[in-house]
């Protein structure tokens, strides 16, 4: 199953491309009145993911590689924004309760 799991997660990576694409899973944001709040952003610059914690909590942060091992895991403070160096590939990077796909260049 856990094959299974990783091939699928492979071709859905391939497919999309690349870059940073949201997961339907999760919505990490707040509505006041008409404005979005974003409570976490996860971004891929140069050979880093940088995460910015925009609430008011600690949040773990977990990065997986394609076959589902994790590949790194920390607390990101609030207010914060935490950089975390990768090789080059694809990776999944779970941030509170946001979870994002992601590709490093």
């Amino acid at each position: 199953m856990k094959t299974l799991k990783a091939i699928l997660v492979t071709a859905f990576l391939l497919i999309a491309g690349g870059g940073v694409v949201a997961l339907a899973a999760d919505d990490s944001s707040q509505h006041i009145g008409q404005e979005t709040v974003q409570q976490t952003v996860i971004t891929v610059k140069g050979g880093s993911i940088e995460i910015k914690n925009s609430s008011e909590a600690e949040i773990q942060v977990v990065v997986y590689g394609i076959t589902g091992q994790i590949v790194k895991s920390l607390r990101a403070q609030p207010g914060d924004m935490t950089t975390v160096d990768l090789t080059t590939g694809y990776y999944i990077v779970k941030a509170g309760n946001v979870t994002r796909r992601v590709a490093v260049r």
